[in-house]
């Protein structure tokens, strides 16, 4: 045990090994051994000034070498990975990297997210870094694709069973490529018929189906594959329900009493000219807190680097109009992007989903920037019921205006029976923290492509839902 004494003149108290040295033992001896090199690092100004070996350096690997006859490599492993001592393994990855290059030993320990492993001199590799494709999909519920709705499709391309295998086949193709899937608009039918598909494929998913009986019951749903993704929490919650402090409802609508207008058929109204009584006015707050859409949030690690992030996905509630109406959209966004920001902490951060916000409304200005100017028609803040409400929130990056300098022209393309004219609009973002780098992006088609082709509205043959995929290749 020469190696031991001969760095017992470095001031470092170590206890003394055997041939049945115990795991705590070690660990001791490994920290202060570890500690005794950081020491060496900054007397020397670290390892941007040292590019040799020195000879305390090489003593130190032989020792480990040495140990390595007491203890197996695992568990080796596992102790540099205990506590304190976690804290060195880039000093230890540093002076293996230089030993590399040095003739006096062929062989040395790695450390690694699993433990030692031997290898060759010049075969370190660095730990990569995470990478995935982050998809977003609004896949149109079944229960509103109808014939009478869709009048300028073609029946066949509304067909319920055409469409959903339609749909299949681009998660299928997103699935072999390892895909994070953002869904929405998923029915409770379809959100059925996916789970086989997800088991097949290798994929875990949550959602939250949480619409009306009108709409299929339909909701958002976050899948992700097992072999690449750890989920380490999983969330839904509709959005209403992520701050306290609501005016509680009354429990049961009061009756009110009749009244001419009430008793009277249509006809004989007209015919006395009694008018309706007034609708109530409308109420941002009442309308935010009433509504069932809810956010499905992942926290997710990536089995190679280790690293964690979180997604989540939202349907905004759809109430394009007037300014009040608009309101509501900020409540929500406000209450989307503060809970997200919540969840994740730290953690880098997705949000994907159907905005139903246009490039060019005051609501995306919102969402790019987390602030709204307090006298805006849009902002709600002055009437809020709940304490201390904020529209502010940190503020995220759009995957395609990151990578593309612009949004896609469009991701929506419909003409329906309620409106004369085809909309042809963005509503589909991928919003990211500052964590993520963008390293490309699904191209898109342009408007003038899909009028010169004379295609009136989605779905069809080539795009089974009136929206478009939309996903980006992101890395951390």
């Amino acid at each position: 045990m020469a190696l031991w004494r001969r760095f017992s003149s470095a001031s470092v108290s170590f206890l003394p090994l055997s041939q049945r040295l115990e795991r705590i033992q070690l660990r001791l001896v490994l920290g202060d051994l570890l500690l005794l090199f950081s020491d060496q690092q900054v007397a020397t100004g670290g390892a941007s000034r040292s590019t040799r070996v020195t000879g305390r350096e090489a003593t130190f690997c032989e020792l480990l070498l040495e140990l390595l006859t007491f203890i197996s490599l695992q568990n080796l492993g596992e102790l540099l990975l205990v506590g304190a001592v976690d804290l060195s393994i880039s000093h230890l990855q540093q002076m293996f990297s230089r030993l590399s290059r040095s003739t006096k030993l062929r062989a040395f320990p790695v450390c690694a997210a699993a433990g030692l492993c031997f290898t060759t001199v010049g075969e370190t590799k660095a730990k990569s870094a995470a990478s995935l494709r982050l998809v977003s999909y609004n896949v149109l519920s079944d229960s509103l694709d109808s014939p009478t709705h869709y009048l300028h499709c073609d029946p066949k391309d509304l067909d319920h069973e055409t469409r959903f295998r339609r749909v299949e086949a681009q998660l299928v193709e997103q699935m072999e490529a390892g895909a994070v899937l953002c869904l929405q608009e998923v029915s409770r039918n379809w959100g059925g018929r996916l789970t086989p598909l997800f088991e097949k494929h290798g994929y875990m998913y949550a959602s939250a189906l949480t619409g009306s009986k009108f709409g299929g019951y339909m909701g958002q749903c976050i899948a992700w594959p097992v072999n690449k993704f750890r989920s380490v929490e999983t969330e839904a919650i509709r959005v209403s329900d992520t701050v306290d402090g609501w005016p509680e409802r009354p429990r049961r609508k009061p009756v009110e009493p009749a009244t001419l207008h009430s008793t009277l058929t249509p006809y004989f109204r007209d015919l006395l000219g009694i008018t309706k009584p007034a609708r109530p006015p409308f109420e941002p707050w009442k309308e935010a807190e009433k509504r069932h859409n809810a956010v499905v949030m992942a926290r997710l690690q990536d089995k190679e680097s280790g690293e964690i992030f979180c997604v989540g996905t939202y349907h905004m509630p759809c109430l394009f109009g007037s300014d009040l109406k608009c309101q509501v959209m900020s409540i929500h966004l406000a209450l989307l992007f503060q809970h997200a920001q919540r969840f994740a902490g730290k953690d880098p951060l997705i949000i994907a989903g159907d905005f139903n916000v246009k490039v060019f409304d005051p609501l995306y200005a919102y969402m790019s920037t987390g602030k709204m100017p307090p006298g805006h028609p849009q902002n709600p803040t002055s009437t809020s019921p709940l304490p201390k409400f904020s529209l502010d929130f940190r503020k995220m990056k759009s995957a395609y205006l990151e990578c593309n300098g612009s949004e896609p022209e469009f991701t929506n393309l419909a003409k329906s029976a309620f409106n004369d004219t085809r909309f042809i609009e963005t509503l589909d973002y991928i919003w990211l923290s500052d964590d993520f780098s963008v390293k490309g992006v699904r191209e898109l088609p342009s408007k003038q492509s899909v009028i010169d082709a004379g295609i009136q509205s989605y779905p069809n043959s080539e795009n089974p839902s009136d929206h478009v995929m939309v996903w980006a290749d992101l890395a951390l």
